[in-house]
């Protein structure tokens, strides 16, 4: 069981802290009034890791009324979310800064117990918990005022066995970004990652700006997670030629693979591809000069 003194006659949630993407050291617990956290390259936390950390959050709220909400989180990176040992969200992924909802009917005055499972991989963290009410047209953080003193209920949380738990399927993402998976629990998953600071000088297959320290950042978590391989696809703008253009493509793709491979990644685990100007992202020319990374 949970050690829940700590928050003895407060309102909030039992923070748990541990080293590790899989809750593999455990570093500390503390009470916090609400689940709404940024970690921008470093820990508050002492001998907490700045990345590569993971969190369980244990609280009870109280609905105010009766109805269907909307529920669910901002988050960079990987979210769970239980509501009455039910999995209710499941986005095991690598995220950015995206907002996972789903439909959820409380009753009022009723409790619910509440376990949210979080992860951080590279670089910076962020986890919201938010809802909507039936009566509100505005998504909030949950914040003490619909929290008990998670003490109060006689009712224990206990710890969930992930393997025996059904998903609940009607989860909405509301985000214009792809996400990764940062594992293989399926042996068929698929999914994309648009890296942040990867960008490339007009016209050239030359990296600019922090390209060479995100891609170092990602060769460490790809050590990290030996199982997964990357399919790199070269992208650019929509300016000239569309045969020259499909050879920059590739040669951006190659660009990529080449640096992963010196920076310690089997050329085994690595494919590169080029699309030449054929899928731009938005309107700025410069963001569609890019890479992305199919990982599976």
């Amino acid at each position: 069981m949970v050690a829940l003194t700590a928050a003895l006659g407060q309102k909030g949630f039992i923070i748990e802290y541990y080293n590790g993407t899989e809750f593999n050291t455990k570093v500390t617990t503390k009470y916090s009034p609400d689940v709404n956290f940024y970690w921008d390259f470093n820990s508050e936390i002492e001998n907490l890791n700045s990345e590569y950390f993971s969190i369980k959050c244990f609280g009870k709220i109280v609905a105010p009324e009766t109805g269907k909400y909307k529920i669910g989180f901002i988050v960079d990176d990987g979210v769970r979310l239980w509501i009455n040992d039910k999995k209710i969200i499941d986005a095991w992924n690598l995220n950015n800064k995206v907002f996972y909802t789903t439909n959820y009917y409380f009753e009022k005055d009723k409790i619910y117990d509440i376990r949210i499972d979080y992860f951080n991989g590279m670089r910076e963290g962020k986890l919201e918990f938010k809802w909507k009410k039936p009566s509100s047209n505005s998504i909030e953080i949950i914040k003490n005022d619909n929290l008990l003193d998670i003490t109060a209920n006689k009712r224990e949380i206990k710890p969930i066995k992930l393997d025996s738990i059904v998903p609940i399927k009607n989860i909405t993402v509301i985000t214009k970004q792809t996400k990764p998976i940062l594992n293989k629990p399926i042996s068929d998953t698929i999914a994309k990652y648009i890296p942040k600071n990867i960008l490339f000088k007009q016209s050239t297959s030359e990296m600019i700006g922090k390209s060479e320290e995100e891609l170092a950042l990602l060769a460490s978590f790809l050590k990290r997670f030996p199982l997964l391989n990357v399919s790199i696809e070269g992208h650019t703008d929509t300016n000239g030629d569309a045969r020259l253009n499909q050879k920059l493509s590739e040669d951006r793709a190659l660009a990529v693979l080449l640096q992963l491979c010196k920076l310690g990644i089997d050329k085994n685990r690595l494919t590169a591809k080029g699309f030449g100007g054929t899928k731009p992202i938005n309107d700025a020319n410069s963001q569609n000069r890019r890479v992305e990374f199919i990982i599976n």
